[in-house]
């Protein structure tokens, strides 16, 4: 009966043991020539040799656009509404209308995805699960060339479009749904 607290015992403290000894094993670096080191990096900095990584210009438009995907309240009586006229011509105009209203400067322009924390765009396998996940940008799948508002024409090239469809459906985020409650 006493056996299991010494054994548990024992192994905690060997394992502390070789933790704690494999932490302090010093290994001897040695520098690589063409790698420079921070203070010299910054002479280079300074004197105008080498540029320091520009700071991504659309920061404010990213904030923006990452605002209203999160905010999917404002989009819900719009899905809504497509849902019940079916994705009808009509409704997806004026869905094009309210998108057009939006800020997308936190899509990259030339690939059309998001722009992640680094300042890149995201990969593209994740941007196709963002564009089924994210409320405001699934009734691009159903949405015509011509309904399709100039801000978000970048964004197409990620939307794969619905060809065969009978019923307009979209997955309402929980947090929608939440939100709405709340009012």
């Amino acid at each position: 009966m006493l056996k299991y607290p010494i054994d548990y015992f024992m192994i905690v403290v060997v394992g502390f043991a070789i933790g704690f000894g494999t932490m302090f094993v010093v290994r001897p670096l040695t520098p690589s020539a063409e790698i420079p080191t921070f203070s010299e990096l910054q002479e280079k900095i300074a004197a105008g040799e080498v540029d320091p990584e520009p700071e991504p210009a659309q920061r404010g438009s990213v904030r923006a656009t990452y605002t209203w995907l999160e905010d999917t309240s404002q989009f819900y009586d719009e899905v809504e509404y497509l849902m019940e006229a079916n994705c009808s011509d009509h409704a997806m105009r004026e869905y094009g209308r309210f998108l057009s209203s939006l800020d997308t400067g936190g899509f990259d322009p030339e690939t059309g995805r998001l722009i992640g924390a680094g300042g890149h765009p995201i990969n593209y396998f994740t941007m196709r699960k963002l564009v089924n996940a994210l409320l405001p940008l699934q009734p691009l799948a159903y949405m015509k060339d011509e309904f399709v508002p100039d801000n978000f024409k970048p964004v197409m090239q990620n939307v794969s479009r619905k060809k065969d469809w009978t019923t307009c459906k979209f997955n309402m985020p929980m947090a929608a749904l939440r939100s709405l409650l709340m009012k």
